[in-house]
C-alpha cells in the first residue's frame, strides 16, 4: 500500500498540514493561483488516506468545510484544481499510450497525487453534503411543498 495512512490517522494540529487543511476549510477564500493550494495538494501521501471518522482532527476540518463552504469559494476552487489534475492525468496517459510520453514513474506520481486529492475533495463534499441533509428545512421550502 502506497502513501501515508499512519500520518493520516495520527494527523495533529501540529502538523503543517493542518494548518493548510485549516486555512482551506475556513472562511478566508483561497485564490486559485494561490500557492497555498500547491503546499497543500503536495501532501497527497497523507490526504489519500484522510477519514474524518478515524481522525478527531480531519472530522473538524469537515465540520469547518460545511460551516463556511456557503461563504467560502474554496470547495470550489478545490474542485477546479482536482479537474485539472485529472485532465492532466488523462493527457499524459494518452502521450504514454502513444509513445510521447515519458516514464511511468511520471504517470504513477501523478496518478497518486491526483487520488489524494480526489480524496480531500471526497471527504470534504461528503461533510458539506451531510450537513445540508442534516439542516431543518427552511420556511420557504416547506411552505412550497405544502402548496
Amino acid at each position: 500500500m502506497w502513501g501515508n495512512a499512519r500520518g493520516a490517522a495520527e494527523l495533529s494540529p501540529e502538523h503543517p498540514l493542518a494548518t493548510l487543511l485549516f486555512k482551506t476549510t475556513g472562511p478566508a477564500p483561497v485564490p486559485l493561483n494561490s500557492q497555498q493550494w500547491t503546499s497543500l495538494l503536495l501532501h497527497y501521501p497523507i490526504l489519500v488516506h484522510l477519514d474524518p471518522q478515524s481522525n478527531v482532527l480531519v472530522k473538524t476540518v469537515c465540520n469547518a468545510m460545511a460551516r463556511h463552504a456557503v461563504a467560502s469559494s474554496n470547495l470550489a476552487v478545490l474542485s477546479i484544481h482536482v479537474a485539472r489534475m485529472v485532465r492532466d492525468l488523462l493527457s499524459s496517459a494518452s502521450d504514454g499510450a502513444n509513445g510521447d510520453g515519458g516514464g511511468g514513474e511520471e504517470l504513477v506520481g501523478k496518478v497518486r497525487a491526483t487520488c489524494g486529492c480526489l480524496n480531500l475533495l471526497r471527504v470534504l463534499c461528503h461533510a458539506v453534503i451531510e450537513a445540508v441533509c442534516r439542516a431543518p428545512k427552511n420556511v420557504t421550502q416547506g411552505e412550497e411543498e405544502g402548496k
